[in-house]
């Protein structure tokens, strides 16, 4: 799993683990968070540090997590950076770190794991603007008046990797309050 050292993706990683998977998960800077949320799980989840802006970090990261574990069942990309200002001012260096995080290392996490990824395999791909300096803002265009919280998304991520969701594949589905209704 990338990004599970705070927030959503701790709770990932918390519920994945209560519901008995061996889950590494990266973390780019928050060594002592990652740490935390690896004890946390009586040490059954294990941090890999990695940079979602290298290539080569996510290409360790995989094979790491292989040769730990033996294999590879779920991929979750949940790592994202945002960049929020007007467009007629854009910070070409956020907009640079923000495709590459939120794509460029998507696509070479897909392709990494797809090599030990078998029969029944699952890859999810998480976008969370709950973060993000215009999150009061949005709540306003929400079906609800809430963001959800790591541990329903958790809950959502943990349906989506086990065996009632088998016949699920190559769909987009929402956990959203609404906002894309």
């Amino acid at each position: 799993m990338t990004g599970g050292s705070r927030g959503v993706g701790a709770g990932i990683v918390a519920r994945l683990v209560a519901d008995g998977a061996k889950v590494a998960f990266t973390y780019a800077n928050s060594r002592d968070r990652a740490e935390a949320v690896a004890a946390a799980t009586g040490g059954a989840a294990h941090p890999i540090r990695a940079d979602n802006r290298r290539e080569q970090d996510i290409e360790a990261a995989v094979a790491a997590t292989t040769d730990r574990f033996g294999g590879l069942d779920i991929l979750v990309n949940n790592a994202a950076v945002g960049s929020f200002g007007p467009t007629t001012d854009p910070k070409m260096d956020e907009i640079d770190a923000m495709l590459t995080i939120d794509v460029r290392s998507v696509i070479v996490a897909i392709r990494e794991a797809l090599a030990h990824l078998g029969e029944g395999r699952r890859i999810i791909n998480i976008g969370s603007p709950a973060d993000g300096p215009l999150a009061p803002a949005m709540l306003g265009v929400m079906a609800t008046d809430q963001y959800g919280t790591a541990a329903e998304v958790a809950a959502f991520v943990s349906y989506l990797t086990g065996p009632e969701a088998a016949y699920i594949t190559g769909s987009s589905l929402n956990i959203d309050g609404g906002f894309t209704a």
